[in-house]
């Protein structure tokens, strides 16, 4: 048979909570990738407009394809995290000038963004 003491029952998680905060930051990392996809989109963006670079080169399409695709992972997944949803709005604000001037393409939907954005807002909310 067991022998399972109080102590023993209350005293287990605090000892368990220290190793464990890493792994939880770590895993709320992996959860919430949105940061990262700000990330590549911003060093896409910038190397796109670094000057220099020949608009019809190789290495302009593959930036151009990367952008796209942080751009379409950013406005179409809902953040899981507070981090996400603020690079989500900052994605927003920084693309919002590209957006009434120049409308915006295939890979970047902003009623979309702004409809995972608030999602993860009001899911966040709930939580407290």
């Amino acid at each position: 048979m067991l022998n399972i003491t109080r102590r023993a029952v209350l005293g287990a998680p605090a000892l368990a909570l220290p190793s464990a905060i890493p792994l939880t930051l770590q895993a709320a990392q992996r959860k919430d990738p949105h940061p990262l996809y700000l990330a590549r989109w911003r060093e896409a963006r910038d190397a796109i407009n670094a000057p220099g670079l020949d608009e019809d080169s190789v290495e302009a399409e593959a930036l151009y394809s990367e952008m796209c695709v942080a751009e379409q992972l950013i406005s179409t997944r809902p953040a899981a995290t507070a981090r996400g949803l603020v690079a989500q709005l900052v994605f927003f604000r920084e693309c919002f000038p590209a957006f009434v001037d120049f409308g915006y393409g295939p890979d970047c939907h902003p009623l979309t963004l702004v409809a995972c954005a608030e999602m993860t807002a009001r899911r966040l909310a709930e939580m407290r």
